[in-house]
């Protein structure tokens, strides 16, 4: 008897435990959706960075499934997003275009190397639909958001000089007064060399950078690239079902250079704020999902 009644307390006690942790991590999610210059949504194994100044918004990539984005979306108060940028048309990164239905597009920046996919057909007919402009991304385009200035750093129009789609991928630096933010889509190696003999001059060295890692933290890297940006915050986003992301490989790198690393499979959403020449970041947290 004394058994059962000290089994069915410790059951009792578990499960005010988990009730409690998992209020203070709903407390935590909604903390890290309501302020923020740089949000990156747990959308799983996919992509969907949010940035934001002066009431204006960016949004990079739109994760793997509509609700994921939309919910993202929702809990962050977004009902405009200034400028969408697809860095390519891996399904991670664009499957949840359906997830804008309900969102005002500004202009749109879609990738241009030549992709047969039915993912991309129908991001650009979204995107004539719903946005107010579309354009092809290719280095050396660049505009103002809000406060910041935000650049495509790679590739070309066409994408030639690139080998498949994630070699492609739009690389796209955002530009603040407090901080930086390079996201990467999912380059690859050697398009990590190509950027780094192009662009090493657009980063200030006197910033905090905040880098969205390349490809969910594959083992595709240029370790000569992260050594030389030395980033402040090294972003993963990346589901639990993530085909072994990120690798040993990527996170090794990314300790060398003594970057905080944050991923979204084990800390949920990511918020990040700058203060000066600070930058600080809460997370949503994984206890309530």
């Amino acid at each position: 008897v004394k058994y059962k009644h000290w089994l069915l307390l410790s059951i009792a006690c578990m499960a005010i435990a988990g009730f409690v942790l998992s209020l203070l991590d709903l407390g935590r999610s909604a903390a890290a959706h309501k302020t923020w210059n740089v949000l990156n949504c747990d959308v799983g194994q996919g992509d969907a960075l949010l940035v934001r100044s002066s009431n204006q918004v960016m949004l990079i990539d739109v994760g793997p499934a509509p609700e994921l984005v939309s919910d993202c979306l929702q809990q962050a108060g977004i009902t405009r997003v200034d400028m969408l940028v697809i860095s390519h048309y891996d399904s991670d990164h664009v499957a949840g275009i359906d997830g804008l239905g309900e969102v005002g597009i500004g202009l749109a920046v879609l990738p241009g190397f030549a992709d047969d996919r039915p993912l991309a057909e129908k991001v650009e007919s979204r995107m004539t639909d719903w946005a107010m402009s579309v354009s092809i991304g290719q280095r050396g385009m660049r505009g103002q958001l809000g406060e910041c200035d935000w650049q495509i750093l790679e590739p070309s129009y066409s994408a030639s000089e690139t080998s498949d789609s994630n070699d492609a991928s739009l690389v796209t630096l955002v530009e603040c007064a407090d901080y930086q933010l390079l996201s990467l889509g999912d380059l690859g190696e050697a398009g990590q060399r190509r950027l780094l003999a192009s662009s090493r001059a657009v980063f200030s060295g006197s910033k905090p950078l905040i880098v969205k890692v390349a490809h969910h933290g594959s083992a595709d890297q240029s370790r000569e690239l992260y050594e030389f940006l030395q980033p402040e915050i090294g972003i993963f986003s990346v589901g639990r079902n993530n085909f072994g992301h990120p690798t040993d490989r990527a996170l090794r790198i990314l300790h060398s250079t003594g970057a905080t690393i944050l991923r979204t499979d084990t800390d949920g959403a990511i918020a990040i704020s700058s203060i000066g020449s600070e930058v600080s970041y809460v997370t949503g947290g994984k206890l309530s999902q």
